[in-house]
C-alpha cells in the first residue's frame, strides 16, 4: 500500500487524511493525559510538526 501512494493520487489522498487523523488523535491523547496529571510533555503539539 505504501508504495502505491507514489503512483495513485486517490490512495495518496486517503493516506494523507489517515496520517492527519492519527496525528490529531495522538495530540489529543497527549493533551488529555497532561490535563489529567498522568504525565507531562514539554510540547504536546510536537506530533503535528513531525
Amino acid at each position: 500500500m505504501w508504495g502505491e501512494t507514489r503512483r495513485s493520487a486517490e490512495i495518496r489522498q486517503v493516506m494523507s487524511e489517515l496520517d492527519a487523523h492519527e496525528i490529531a488523535m495522538i495530540t489529543e491523547l497527549i493533551g488529555t493525559g497532561q490535563r489529567a496529571g498522568e504525565f507531562t510533555c514539554p510540547d504536546a503539539s510536537a506530533p503535528q510538526r513531525a
